[in-house]
């Protein structure tokens, strides 16, 4: 698992996206003492900072970016409907990709890693 999907566990997802928001595409240094008036300190409050400054102490975790969380929460989905009985037609019409990317989608880790 992933530093920042450790951290979209420990506060959530509706704080991730506010994360997401503020530090999308940059690497997120966690202090070992969050101050009050720090951006992370500020979006989470002070206690909720502390408990992520204990378990990620002076870690650096890189913030994806908007559309790639985007992305990936979409091929999770053409990987799920796969496994649920989707023909790969209906995947091309569903999510309007071509059939490449339906493929190159499905062989690069879906659906076997999802059983």
């Amino acid at each position: 698992m992933s530093a920042a999907a450790e951290l979209e566990e420990m506060v959530g997802p509706v704080l991730m996206r506010e994360i997401i928001g503020r530090f999308g595409g940059q690497e997120l240094y966690i202090k070992p003492e969050p101050l009050p008036g720090d951006p992370l300190t500020v979006l989470l409050g002070q206690e909720l900072a502390v408990k992520v400054a204990l378990y990620f102490d002076r870690e650096t975790i890189e913030i994806p970016m908007e559309t790639t969380r985007r992305r990936v929460g979409r091929n999770r989905m053409i990987c799920a409907d796969r496994l649920n009985g989707a023909t790969h037609r209906e995947l091309v019409e569903k999510y309007g990709l071509c059939s490449r990317q339906i493929r190159n989608i499905l062989s690069s880790g879906g659906v076997s890693r999802l059983k």
